[in-house]
């Protein structure tokens, strides 16, 4: 398997089985988003068959536009603004027949042994009930060539997690995620580690954010303002941005005040503001708030 950080005990146990030849016919990898659970299973499959171009399929959600199912790639080059989650549809499975039906076409794998078809379901949670239905049939019913890895970072009904071989992924430490940074060549400050959750995925989620804000409202918005005027107009400037931009924005100055003052009055008074920003209060008003009640602590 390719160089991962971190997750080394799944990682032991995955090369063990395969080794032995004593793979299961589905995995569960659960644990939260953008913590390296898509890249291990993608780096399993490539152990279980030398033709991963044919022998592996990768099911992820969709959309639906004009009847046309869309990946997310796919939709965001088409400039769609959806506002429903993307989902895997009934079809996505039902075109698995003819794949898992097959023999795989690579003749070995990795370690000597027969190839397999693999399946790689990300973000499963997002299953639709009756394409659930349909996978837990392919499930019952695997095959003696195919593999399901399942990619999982919310809830799984207990009747798929059930028939699934499951692996917990934990947080990435901050060290991991330096490392992967720095393999990445992606700058990444203390900051955005505080708040990225040890989610590599969330942390260039983040700083991608971070870089459509100007610097100037960033500064603002972590200082402790001294003046009424200065509490107006930082949210006003603050409260210009999308609503994605002001949660980011503020999660961030949150860790930056702490790292300056370390006062935990102004952390709570912080977070307060950003659970009423998410709740969907009035932005402009909660900032005024927010900052006017900094000038009395």
């Amino acid at each position: 398997m390719k160089t991962i950080i971190s997750h080394q005990d799944n990682l032991s146990f995955l090369i063990n089985a395969a080794k032995k030849n004593r793979i299961a016919s589905a995995y569960l990898f659960t644990g939260r988003k953008g913590v390296g659970k898509f890249t291990v299973a993608k780096s399993f499959a490539n152990t279980l068959t030398k033709n991963p171009m044919a022998d592996i399929h990768i099911v992820a959600p969709t959309y639906t536009e004009d009847g046309e199912i869309l990946t997310i790639e796919e939709a965001f080059e088409k400039g769609l603004n959806k506002r429903t989650k993307p989902v895997i549809r009934i079809e996505q499975i039902r075109d698995l027949d003819g794949f898992i039906s097959r023999r795989p076409l690579g003749i070995s794998n990795n370690y000597g042994f027969p190839s397999k078809n693999i399946v790689i379901i990300d973000d499963c949670q997002e299953l639709k009930e009756d394409s659930m239905n349909a996978l837990l049939k392919n499930l019952e019913e695997p095959g003696a060539h195919t593999v399901f890895i399942l990619v999982a970072s919310g809830k799984v009904s207990d009747t798929i997690s059930s028939r699934c071989q499951v692996l917990n992924f934990s947080r990435l430490s901050k060290e991991n995620l330096l490392e992967i940074a720095k393999i990445n060549f992606l700058d990444i400050n203390d900051n955005i580690l505080n708040i990225c959750d040890g989610s590599y995925g969330d942390a260039i989620a983040i700083k991608a954010v971070l870089e459509e804000v100007p610097e100037q409202i960033i500064c603002s918005a972590s200082t402790i303002p001294t003046k009424v005027i200065d509490c107006l107009q930082i949210a006003r400037d603050i409260s210009a941005l999308s609503s994605s931009q002001q949660i980011v924005l503020m999660e961030y100055a949150v860790s930056m005040i702490w790292m300056t003052y370390f006062n935990m009055g102004f952390v709570t008074i912080f977070n307060d503001s950003i659970n009423k920003l998410k709740s969907g209060m009035q932005s402009r008003l909660t900032l005024e708030a927010l900052y006017l009640s900094l000038l009395n602590t």
